[in-house]
């Protein structure tokens, strides 16, 4: 709760101060409005109920977080060879 009234999630900023130092409002508005949120202009997803997070966290072939393939894949989207310079 923020001043008396819901916390909306589009409202936040997950990397500002506020949020770091009291998240707990946060993570209550990501679970009842957005239980995949993804941070604007961010690479990732949050997810922030239990059951989602289990499921992912046990079925790596679908739900991965292979950096190297994501670095490798640039922002195109298709897996490229890494140039090494000496």
């Amino acid at each position: 709760m923020c001043n008396g009234s819901v916390m909306r999630v589009t409202d936040f900023d997950p990397f500002s101060a506020a949020t770091i130092e009291r998240p707990y409002a946060f993570y209550e508005a990501l679970r009842e409005q957005a239980p995949l949120f993804k941070p604007k202009g961010a690479d990732c997803y949050y997810l922030s109920r239990y059951d989602d997070i289990k499921e992912v966290t046990m079925d790596p072939e679908r739900f991965s977080s292979n950096i190297v393939a994501i670095l490798l894949a640039g922002g195109s989207g298709r897996l490229s060879v890494l140039q090494v310079v000496p």
